[in-house]
C-alpha cells in the first residue's frame, strides 16, 4: 500500500487468521434449488401480485375502449341514417317549391284561378320615384340645435 504524497512503500501488518475469516465470511454456502425458492417464496408472491394488478388493469382499460368503440360506431351510423334523412326530406322540399306544384296546389286545394289578360294591372315607376327631405328653416343656430335638427333629418330619411 502506498502513502498519499509519497512513493515509500507503506507495510501493513495482517495476522493471517484475520484474512481466512474474512474469505470464510465471503463464501455462500451452496444452496439447491427448494430452499432457494423456498427463501424467495415471499418476493415471488409479490411479483405475481403486482402482474396480475396490471393484468386486471389492462384488460379493464381495453374492455373500457371496447365499450366506447361500439358507441361511436352506434353514433356514426345514426349520422349516416340522419344525413340520409335530411338527403331525402331536401330532395322532397325541392319537389313542392317546383313552381308546376305550387300552380296545381293552388288551383286544386286552394280554389284559385289563373288571372286572365283583363285582371292585368300595371304600375308605372318613374326614375325619380325617390323621398325627399324637407329643411326646416326655422332651427336654431347655435351648434346643438343645428346637430339635433340633422339628426331629425337623418332619422325620418331612414324610416
Amino acid at each position: 500500500m502506498y502513502n498519499y504524497g509519497s512513493e515509500a512503500r507503506v507495510l501493513e501488518y495482517v495476522p493471517m487468521y484475520e484474512t481466512e475469516k474474512k474469505a470464510a465470511k465471503t463464501e455462500k454456502p451452496h444452496m439447491d434449488i427448494d430452499t432457494w425458492i423456498n427463501s424467495h417464496r415471499r418476493m415471488f408472491v409479490k411479483t405475481l401480485a403486482i402482474i396480475a394488478a396490471i393484468l386486471a388493469v389492462v384488460m379493464v382499460r381495453e374492455a373500457r375502449i371496447d365499450q366506447l368503440c361500439g358507441q361511436i360506431s352506434r353514433v356514426e351510423d345514426e349520422i349516416y341514417d340522419l344525413s340520409a334523412m335530411i338527403t331525402e326530406r331536401e330532395m322532397h322540399l325541392s319537389g313542392q317549391l317546383d313552381m308546376n306544384n305550387i300552380d296545381e296546389i293552388a288551383v286544386s286545394r286552394l280554389g284559385m284561378k289563373k288571372p286572365d289578360s283583363s285582371q292585368y294591372i300595371y304600375i308605372d315607376v318613374q326614375k325619380n320615384n325617390g323621398g325627399e327631405i324637407l329643411v326646416n328653416n326655422t332651427a336654431g343656430s347655435n351648434g346643438f340645435s343645428a346637430f339635433v335638427n340633422k339628426a331629425k333629418i337623418l332619422l325620418e330619411y331612414l324610416y
